[in-house]
């Protein structure tokens, strides 16, 4: 089973993996586990960057700008180090008509809440991504790299929404994985606290936005019985 080792200590096993999600159909638009299982089985066998970045996404808790900044050397052993964002940056032509978009990798400001460095444990099935990034791309500066530039939300929705398509499956953005992945933690008895440093929140009130609790448990319900009878 799954273990999490001090605040932001080392994950034993797959934690998406070990983890149930009770939820099937979720008003808040967060992915099933049915659903979860079918993007695991089709990903598992694409070593495109897009298709990597997606499955390495779904056992973490990286915003997808995050995710864009890692950089090879960021892998440190099972834990990953985050300290840069690939950022979506617009603008707004002279004629006010269109709106361009490019992305700048840039550093993050130091966590106040966790030290000056903020480190993520990893998987085994994210580490063996790492390793095969290493092995058939070594000269890559970033971990995802998609022609040439570090992989960006615009490219990775993309092909999220067309595994989803391919596999009949509603689509989900990109951070709704993030809203996912915290509603999973804390329905198997992870801690608010220890789900907002694995977010990187700087408030637990945020955090505590993330959680779809769209199902109430026989043990809830039962406990509510004893207490108003």
């Amino acid at each position: 089973g799954a273990q999490l080792n001090g605040r932001l200590g080392v994950i034993g096993g797959n934690v998406m993996y070990d983890f149930v999600y009770e939820s099937e159909v979720s008003p808040y638009r967060s992915f099933c586990s049915n659903t979860l299982v079918d993007l695991r089985d089709y990903l598992k066998d694409h070593y495109d960057a897009p298709s990597l970045a997606i499955r390495f996404a779904f056992d973490t808790f990286l915003r997808i700008g995050e995710l864009g900044g890692i950089k090879l050397d960021d892998i440190q052993e099972d834990e990953v180090l985050i300290h840069f964002s690939n950022r979506r940056l617009q603008e707004l032509s002279e004629d006010l008509k269109s709106i361009s978009s490019t992305y700048l990798v840039e550093e993050k400001l130091k966590s106040k809440n966790y030290g000056e460095e903020r480190k993520i444990p990893l998987t085994q099935d994210q580490m063996e991504i790492a390793n095969y990034v290493k092995e058939h791309h070594p000269t890559n500066e970033f971990l995802f790299m998609y022609k040439g530039k570090p992989i960006n939300g615009d490219v990775f929705n993309r092909e999220l929404k067309k595994v989803c398509k391919t596999l009949n499956i509603p689509y989900r953005s990109s951070h709704q994985i993030r809203f996912t992945n915290a509603t999973r933690l804390h329905q198997n008895g992870m801690s608010i606290y220890e789900i907002s440093g694995l977010l990187g929140h700087s408030t637990i009130a945020t955090t505590i936005n993330y959680i779809r609790q769209d199902t109430i448990s026989k043990e809830t319900k039962d406990r509510a019985r004893q207490i108003l009878a």
